[in-house]
């Protein structure tokens, strides 16, 4: 895990933290520990380096609720795993971790990328937005953001990380 999403989201934490109203548009639950994991360790058999990124990720948190994005908190993530039935051999190649607004995000199991399923109906090749390390970090903490979630400049999460400066910088001209 990139020790400097790490630090974002545990300053991210922190802030959310210090005000109940943070609450309506921001929550990050705490990590799991090595025994939660295996109990779904089944979910990413074989494909335990391609999904590395995720699970080392729910180590140190477990989920999270950030504006219009979900991963789904970890201890629950079976439960999830139908969102991705419209995809081919979606039991075997696909982790279906979480959504964006309404529609489901998973991993690819083959190759390791987040992929956002946007389109209804749905089709088997969604959007890719990079290892879990950069969707983290383009899309959940830095300007990308606002090319997936309409009208940030109504949404509290994105408006909150630019007044606490937590989009990485160099990311577009914030």
């Amino acid at each position: 895990m990139d020790i400097d999403i790490i630090k974002k989201i545990l300053q991210a934490k922190n802030l959310l933290k210090a005000s109940s109203s943070n609450l309506t548009f921001g929550i990050i639950e705490d990590g799991i520990a090595e025994d939660v994991l295996s109990l779904n360790r089944e979910l990413f058999v074989n494909s335990d380096k391609r999904v590395g990124q995720y699970t080392d990720f729910v180590k140190e948190v477990s989920g999270f609720s950030l504006g219009s994005i979900v991963l789904f908190d970890f201890s629950r993530i079976r439960e999830f795993q139908n969102l991705l039935e419209f995809l081919p051999e979606w039991e075997t190649k696909w982790l279906c971790i979480g959504k964006i607004m309404s529609e489901p995000i998973g991993i690819n199991k083959e190759d390791g990328n987040v992929y956002w399923f946007s389109e209804i109906p749905y089709n088997d090749e969604g959007m890719d937005l990079g290892s879990f390390n950069n969707f983290l970090k383009e899309y959940i903490f830095g300007y990308k953001y606002s090319e997936i979630v309409p009208w940030v400049d109504e949404d509290e999460w994105y408006q909150f990380m630019k007044k606490n400066k937590l989009i990485y910088e160099g990311d577009a001209n914030e």
